[in-house]
């Protein structure tokens, strides 16, 4: 990494299987003296980010990072839902990592007529 890498935020839930991929980048880009931060979400895997109200959340947290860096003008953010994201500090992957007993990416599925995907648990601290 070089001083041209731009300012980044990255999203991952503690059960997703690539977390330690986030977690060499964050720490290459701090080591680089680069902007870089990241956001956990307590018992989620690959691609919360693309449900509700995670979009909402990361994208209000990505919102705040992007201006702190000055990559985006200062403005007042719309309130976030309550849901929260735990800021990365540097643990080692295994103190960060929960591993489960299937794909927690994926909500598991009921067949038939009525398919009814029950909402994960979401719980997690206030924005910065």
């Amino acid at each position: 990494m070089t001083k041209a890498w731009p300012p980044t935020v990255l999203f991952f839930g503690n059960t997703d299987k690539l977390l330690a991929n986030g977690v060499l980048l964050h720490n290459q880009a701090r080591e680089a003296g680069l902007a870089a931060e990241l956001y956990l979400a307590e018992g989620e895997g690959h691609g919360f980010v693309n449900k509700a109200p995670w979009h909402e959340v990361s994208s209000k947290y990505a919102a705040d990072f992007f201006m702190r860096a000055g990559v985006l003008e200062k403005k007042p953010l719309a309130a976030a839902p309550p849901n929260e994201l735990k800021k990365y500090n540097g643990e080692p992957v295994e103190k960060i990592f929960v591993k489960t007993n299937g794909n927690p990416s994926k909500p598991a599925r009921k067949g038939g007529a009525n398919k009814k995907v029950e909402p994960l648990p979401a719980k997690l601290p206030t924005p910065p």
